[in-house]
């Protein structure tokens, strides 16, 4: 059954699979990339789950932490780049089909996905520590989540994929074209911000701020 849900919607293998449980729970970091319809055989099943399309991204991903207009942003270690499509991984039967993690732990490497032979998948199809996302370019993603939510302390994680032009040809007909692409693959309401240096600090300075800010309002109300 839900190998034809997949098959209805038309997604792509390989799928990540990530729990709808609640953030905060330790069940909520229990994930798996299912490498094809062999592979649900494999899922434990503890509960309703999410499936996305596998976007690969030369191994890393960009943590970013909001609090107010203040945006950081830090690289971290992810899921390796995999071959796409059912067919593609139908070669990898020592994992049968599916491979469980923990987001809070090492992720998975080539090797976990029975891939033995990493120079076989070493195309490059993200971004490179060498040319790492800024805070400039990630600002504006920063304010349509705010905007959106209406959250001000917030996290989210951000993939970066490179897409190819049709026909290997930009608008502009230039050959081998490639396209930078951000995706926004999870969105956390206060996250931990354990990366941000003198966070209480600035949390203190912030609350200050728009307590502040508030009685300021309030008293121009009154005098209205």
């Amino acid at each position: 059954a839900v190998a034809k849900q997949i098959d209805d919607v038309s997604l792509q293998y390989p799928l990540i699979v990530k729990p709808l449980t609640a953030a905060g729970t330790k069940s909520s970091h229990k994930m798996g990339v299912l490498l094809g319809r062999h592979g649900l055989n494999k899922m434990n099943g503890d509960g309703p789950c999410l499936f996305q399309e596998y976007a690969n991204h030369d191994e890393f991903l960009y943590k970013v932490y909001v609090l107010g207009s203040k945006v950081w942003v830090f690289p971290r270690p992810s899921l390796p780049n995999l071959p796409i499509g059912e067919s593609s991984c139908n070669g990898l039967e020592r994992v049968n089909g599916f491979v469980e993690f923990d987001s809070q732990r090492p992720y998975p490497t080539l090797q976990d996905f029975g891939i033995l032979d990493p120079d076989k998948q070493n195309q490059s199809c993200g971004s490179s520590l060498e040319d790492p996302l800024t805070v400039t370019e990630i600002r504006p993603v920063a304010d349509a989540i705010r905007k959106a939510f209406g959250l001000e302390l917030f996290g989210f994680d951000i993939l970066v994929t490179k897409k190819q032009h049709v026909n290997g040809k930009s608008k502009q007909g230039k050959k081998n074209d490639v396209e930078k692409e951000m995706l926004v693959v999870d969105v956390n309401y206060f996250p931990s911000y354990k990366e941000v240096t003198n966070f209480s600090q600035l949390l203190a300075q912030y609350l200050a701020q728009r307590g502040i800010e508030g009685r300021f309002r309030s008293f121009e109300a009154k005098r209205i």
